[in-house]
């Protein structure tokens, strides 16, 4: 039986989510008027996108993405790091098949930035998202537990390793 109080909790909870990707979304294209030859500020626009823990972009959202990820790689990012955050997000816009497939693409692309990466809490954090994105959804235990949690336990120092 669901509480009222626990029913707004979760409501407010998607709320916040959905204002928080929109509030993103809002400051990358700030950085990229402020600095239109910012390949990160594309990158954003791309990944902000895609709503990875609650949706499938549809054909419209795919076609913006793809527009996005074109742009920032045009624009030669400065730095490896920078150049493997786009490439992975190209590995899902820029991927065949169907979303699945390219979620995954994207997962191990992720997973290659974070290895090129590995003090990097951003790149941890992208890369167990992306875990979560390309988990089969009909496999709730996976998608909700063993491989995010896998990923934490090797990431995170013994002292704050998340209990099974």
């Amino acid at each position: 039986m669901r509480s009222f109080g626990a029913e707004a909790i979760r409501a407010r909870g998607r709320t916040l989510a959905f204002v928080l990707v929109r509030e993103a979304e809002k400051e990358f294209e700030q950085i990229g008027k402020d600095d239109p030859t910012c390949a990160m500020a594309q990158w954003g626009l791309a990944m902000s996108q895609w709503h990875q823990l609650w949706n499938h972009p549809d054909a419209a959202t795919t076609k913006k993405g793809r527009a996005e990820i074109k742009k920032a790689r045009s624009l030669h990012a400065g730095t490896a790091r920078e150049r493997d955050y786009i490439d992975a997000m190209k590995a899902f816009y820029g991927g065949k098949g169907n979303h699945d497939r390219r979620a995954t693409a994207y997962s191990h692309s992720m997973e290659r930035v974070f290895q090129h990466n590995p003090d990097d809490h951003e790149a941890a954090a992208f890369y167990a998202l992306s875990l979560l994105a390309a988990a089969d959804d009909n496999d709730r235990i996976s998608r909700l537990t063993r491989r995010p949690r896998r990923f934490w336990r090797n990431y995170l120092p013994p002292s704050r390793t998340i209990r099974e």
